[in-house]
């Protein structure tokens, strides 16, 4: 508690029970201690007892007094009660309070936007903000889901009070709001008061913002002000003590306070704390009324809020606050980081909302470390797989190329007919081997973003004849036939013109070696009326179901079709990431019994005019 002289604000405790009394039982005007949250006079001099027409102070004590009367609002120093609570010292002819406002005016007033709904979902009042906002009508609308707003008002039902984010039909598009909710009764009748704050611009902000640590804090610094603002850095020297008018808040006043979910509180029009609900109290620390409302906020806001309190900072000091400036609460050697928004009421109370950060920010470092952490393994993964391949392939490739000197019998021949099967069987596992090191490597690269890519202009019709040379001993040997459809007209792409080649033998080969005997494979190209060129690898063979299709899209692993069958595993991952990395899109479509398609599509800003 603080008491205000002449020139400011003072560190001075409140005057306690005890002066009071002494002060009052001196005083030759009528005074009383009064007791502004029952109405009721706590002590009183003879000349009030007279003043109010009773006889004795036990009549005086015992009367309540009206919320009307002009007792209930007159003001007084800041003092303490019997019994620890606040109380004021008051002075007969000491001016009234401000009116306070209605609670539907303050309702209208508040700084956020507010909607009341029934538990059904259906809008009963809205405030000014909430239809600037909003779009018209129930929460199925305002959520733009009827099971989005079924499940939203299930769970108020179950916890009474709920904080999401959530998209939320506005006036300017879908857009990502924080809402916080809270319901009022039991019944059927009951109302759901619900707050909506647009959160997308600063979430949108802080995905592309990149984490700094935080700024050592320096100790507060004094701030001169204007005198209207009713604060000094230094106290005099020996002030004379002054009557303080600390009026004491509406109960409206106080239930919308108490009833925001945020830390919040009130102070009268002389920056001087009337209200706090229990967060902010959590928050700030606690407080009673005739706080200063500088001395709850951190040392960066206070220049700025001592301006707004005494209205000469200029719109521009005022849209700032308004809208929400980010800062810090300082607890011992913590700090909390919070976005302060301050409203001024219509008779001149000013609102201050405190929305802690600290779990965005915690979620923000959590997934910037996984991302790190992440990109490190993929890091060492490549370089480990570099390196043994690059061991491993010198052996490999002495053992294959040995294996077919043996094989073809270049030396002489073997003399053992089962000895050329056995060195059939190596030169084939030594060539797959090595095939399997080459996807490893290149899988790697391009999930990592290093595969190294030399983009130019491609003719695809060269290319897929290149793959149908290549794969035709494959298809005859397996029973398949195997096509192009390329028109002549197709026009160049830009791509990396080794690795669409890799990819189209990929896929072509997994098509022949799934397919079965009797299937049809065919590449076929086709430019759409948006520009776009479409490759499309087809097959008449078995098909796959979800599930299968799902298991081939990982690396590693081979369907069902393909058991005891040549195969890394690797071939429908290993093509998705090199198309994916040549700026293109990868799909995959199959049936049982009907075949699969695999698709690449270059966009139009990758086809080249004709």
């Amino acid at each position: 508690m603080f008491r205000v002289g002449p020139d400011g604000p003072e560190g001075w405790m409140s005057r306690s029970f005890e002066d009071s009394v002494r002060m009052i039982a001196a005083a030759t005007q009528p005074a009383w201690l009064w007791d502004a949250a029952r109405r009721r006079v706590a002590f009183a001099n003879q000349a009030a007892i007279a003043h109010f027409g009773e006889a004795t102070l036990d009549d005086l004590l015992d009367h309540r007094f009206g919320p009307d009367e002009a007792t209930a609002r007159m003001a007084g120093e800041a003092a303490t009660l019997s019994d620890g609570r606040a109380g004021l010292i008051v002075i007969a002819g000491a001016p009234p309070a401000k009116a306070r406002l209605a609670p539907a005016d303050l309702f209208g007033a508040a700084p956020a936007a507010l909607a009341v709904f029934d538990v059904a979902g259906q809008r009963l009042v809205a405030n000014a903000e909430a239809n600037e906002l909003l779009l018209p009508g129930e929460l199925g609308i305002v959520f733009s889901s009827p099971y989005v707003a079924a499940d939203f008002l299930k769970e108020i039902e179950a916890r009474g009070t709920l904080s999401r984010t959530l998209p939320v039909a506005t006036r300017h598009g879908l857009r990502r709001c924080r809402v916080q909710a809270k319901r009022l009764g039991e019944d059927q009748a009951a109302q759901i008061v619900i707050a909506f704050d647009d959160v997308e611009d600063r979430l949108a902000l802080e995905a592309a913002r990149a984490p700094v640590a935080p700024a050592a804090v320096a100790p507060p610094v004094p701030v001169e002000v204007p005198p209207a603002a009713a604060v000094q850095a230094e106290p005099a020297a020996a002030p004379v003590p002054r009557v303080v008018t600390v009026a004491a808040p509406s109960a409206a006043l106080e239930e919308v306070v108490a009833a925001l979910s945020d830390p919040a509180l009130a102070a009268d029009a002389a920056g001087l704390v009337i209200a706090m609900n229990a967060r902010a109290a959590q928050l700030l620390g606690e407080s009673a009324r005739g706080e200063p409302l500088l001395n709850m906020l951190p040392p960066d806001l206070k220049a700025d809020a001592a301006a707004y309190i005494a209205a000469s900072g200029g719109r521009g000091i005022e849209r700032a606050l308004e809208d929400g400036r980010e800062t810090r609460i300082h607890k011992g050697v913590d700090s909390v980081p919070v976005r302060a928004a301050f409203a001024r009421l219509a008779t001149g109370e000013i609102l201050v909302q405190f929305h802690d950060l600290s779990a965005a920010r915690a979620a923000e470092e959590a997934l910037r470390r996984a991302r790190e952490e992440a990109e490190i393994a993929s890091q060492h993964k490549t370089e480990f797989l570099a390196r043994i391949s690059h061991e491993l392939r010198t052996p490999l490739n002495a053992i294959i190329g040995f294996a077919e000197i043996m094989e073809q019998g270049r030396l002489g021949p073997m003399g053992n007919a089962k000895y050329e099967g056995y060195v059939h069987d190596i030169r084939e596992s030594g060539n797959l081997l090595l095939s399997l090191i080459n996807d490893l490597l290149d899988l790697s690269k391009a999930e990592s973003g290093r595969i190294e890519l030399d983009p130019d202009a491609v003719e695809i019709r060269p290319i897929v004849m290149s793959v149908l040379s290549l794969l035709g001993p494959l298809a005859d040997k397996s029973g398949v036939s195997l096509s192009a459809s390329i028109p002549k007209s197709m026009p160049a792409i830009v791509a990396d013109e080794r690795s669409l080649k890799q990819i189209l033998l990929n896929l072509a080969g997994n098509a022949i070696k799934f397919g079965g005997e009797d299937s049809e494979v065919s590449i076929a190209a086709r430019m759409d009326a948006a520009g776009a060129v479409h490759i499309e690898i087809s097959d008449t063979g078995p098909g796959m179901d979800s599930e299968e299709l799902k298991r081939a899209m990982e690396p590693y692993r081979r369907t069902r079709s393909g058991r005891g069958r040549e195969g890394t595993g690797l071939g429908l991952p290993l093509a998705r990431a090199l198309v994916e990395a040549n700026k293109a899109q990868f799909a995959i479509m199959s049936e049982p019994g009907k075949g699969t398609t695999a698709r690449l599509t270059f966009p139009s800003a990758l086809v080249l005019a004709g």
